[in-house]
């Protein structure tokens, strides 16, 4: 369900434009082939400033809403106000489309990137990257990617290259944290106002790991958990 504004197709109703929606709406299906011409059996969601984004139960990931910066995932730079299908991008999974998620998060102000949390443990990430917020080492050669890209493991050092053995992620406004199965924080993207835990205000392309006066923190405050 969704209510507010919809200047971008946010809610999902096949509308947009100008005026709020001040009572709950059912978001349609779009893409996602349904009997009943809704969206079904989602099991995470998360809203930003004017993008939506869901899984369902059998980790496909929908988009809906402003797409200025890729943000949809679908190979395309244009609004929808249905639901779309995230694409593959890195994951090349052979349907053509992201698979296996479990949690989903997207930014929660005006700069455009979504996140995604696999059943495996890898996170991955699409939209505006200005501040390093795909976590995959491009700040300042990308300046936004329309499909998925998976986080590297910067501070993590996993030997695979990639941030691993994840349960939890979330987002903030640009900037991304993600919590590993031993309780470890990772941040990654813009530094302003020390966001990113490091004692400093610098930008990070890739996670670090959460610090504090001592050492590490491992006390984060998650939307999501699994």
């Amino acid at each position: 369900m969704g209510r507010g504004g919809n200047s971008d197709g946010q809610l999902g109703n096949g509308e947009h434009g100008g005026g709020y929606e001040r009572a709950p709406i059912q978001v349609l299906c779009g893409e996602q082939d349904t009997t009943t011409g809704y969206l079904e059996n989602i099991v995470d969601i998360d809203a930003g400033a004017r993008t939506s984004i869901a899984c369902d139960e059998n980790g496909n990931v929908w988009t809906w809403g402003d797409n200025e910066d890729g943000q949809l995932g679908n190979d395309t730079y244009t609004d929808t106000d249905l639901p779309v299908q995230v694409h593959d991008g890195e994951m090349n999974t052979g349907s053509g489309y992201l698979e296996n998620i479990v949690a989903v998060a997207t930014s929660a102000d005006q700069f455009n990137t979504s996140y995604a949390l696999d059943a495996d443990g890898c996170v991955w990430a699409w939209g505006y990257n200005q501040s390093g917020e795909l976590g995959n080492d491009t700040r300042g050669l990308l300046g936004s990617v329309d499909t998925p890209v998976q986080v590297h493991d910067g501070e993590m050092d996993t030997g695979s290259g990639y941030l691993e053995d994840i349960v939890a992620i979330c987002a903030g406004a640009n900037h991304a944290f993600a919590l590993d199965e031993n309780g470890n924080l990772w941040a990654w993207g813009g530094g302003n106002n020390g966001v990113l835990g490091q004692n400093s205000t610098s930008d990070k392309d890739t996670p670090v790991k959460v610090k504090d006066s001592a050492g590490t923190t491992q006390n984060p405050a998650l939307k999501t958990q699994h």
